[in-house]
């Protein structure tokens, strides 16, 4: 009865899968179905060690998505809100806007007004432009890199450019005081922007702001996926270990199916025009025996596990037994010694 349910939801999942009119929710239910017998199938296959390993391979596979989403965000309200990326942003348009003068004199021609101005215009493009880089940088090399030399570069890069930036942020914090600052302000005397720019700076860049940590944990975030990303780089050399298998369809299914459509198109079984529902069906067919192998599989583990359960406890109770036996044996064989003794 099992078994005839399993084909049942399996048989349901493709007819689903292939129906172009099905609901956007149905396809989730199912992907998620799916997703979740193969993640199944490789923690029951795994030792404890592999369990673990496996456990958080997926846990960060959701953590990169989320971090493709939430990072620009963050880096962008940082920029926005922290005081001292604001007066950074000030004082970078002090010295490379030119200053106007009117008889020898300097005079204002920059405002926090015109700073403002630049932060809401720069704001946007910053959001859009890491969401862009972030997508081929960190997110896709995650899922598509699988052989350990790959992987090692791609950890490198997630060494390099985080610690890059912490590197700039640390530098601007503990270097600002020797920044060009412009003559000194007198009280009657011209107005100099670069030193009030200056001045603002050295007063409100910290890397201990609540935003400023807030960004540092974006850097901070990838580093920690780049030292996962090396050790598994490790064990995929050592152990040969390889994760494709979790979110996409084998090599073997798709060089199949062109295959087989190959032979029926050379020998004129098919139409070109109907090729394409053609191989609709038969990846739906080949997706249902790989889903059925895969169910299969899960019992035939569940059936190996539940008998090495029952091997432990007859071994436990076996041992129970046995010392149970030695002790009353010794009973009896120290009682006549000391009847003899008295």
């Amino acid at each position: 009865m099992a078994i005839v349910k399993k084909q049942k939801k399996a048989e349901v999942f493709v007819s689903n899968k292939n129906n172009p009119k099905t609901k956007f929710s149905d396809k989730f239910k199912n992907f998620k179905q799916d997703l979740k017998i193969k993640t199944k199938e490789q923690l029951s296959a795994a030792s404890i060690g592999g369990k673990i390993l496996y456990t958080l391979v997926i846990i960060l596979r959701i953590l990169v998505i989320l971090f493709w989403f939430i990072a620009p965000i963050l880096i962008t309200l940082a920029f926005v809100y922290d005081p001292g990326f604001r007066s950074l942003v000030w004082y970078i348009c002090a010295k490379i806007k030119n200053v106007d003068t009117v008889n020898g004199m300097q005079v204002p021609s920059m405002d926090i007004a015109f700073v403002n101005k630049v932060i809401n215009i720069a704001a946007p493009i910053i959001c859009f432009v890491s969401f862009i880089i972030f997508l081929p940088a960190v997110v896709w090399p995650f899922y598509s890199k699988t052989q350990w030399r790959k992987r090692v570069f791609y950890a490198t890069n997630l060494f390099f450019w985080p610690i890059l930036f912490l590197v700039v942020d640390y530098s601007i914090y503990f270097l600002k005081s020797s920044f060009p600052k412009g003559p000194e302000i007198d009280i009657n005397g011209p107005y100099y922007p670069l030193r009030i720019a200056y001045e603002v700076l050295n007063a409100n860049y910290t890397p201990f702001s609540g935003w400023n940590i807030a960004y540092q944990v974006v850097w901070f975030f990838l580093i920690f996926l780049a030292v996962f990303v090396s050790v598994e780089a490790s064990l995929i050399r050592k152990l040969r270990l390889d994760y494709e298998d979790l979110y996409s369809e084998t090599k073997d299914s798709r060089s199949l199916v062109n295959q087989v459509f190959e032979g029926r198109l050379e020998f004129g079984e098919i139409k070109a025009e109907n090729l394409n529902k053609e191989i609709k069906q038969l990846r739906g067919n080949l997706t249902l025996e790989e889903r059925q192998r895969r169910l299969d599989r899960l019992d035939r583990l569940k059936q190996e596990k539940d008998k090495l359960k029952q091997e432990k406890s007859k071994r436990k109770s076996k041992n129970k037994k046995s010392t149970k036996k030695i002790d009353s044996k010794a009973k009896k064989t120290n009682k006549p010694k000391d009847k003899k003794d008295m």
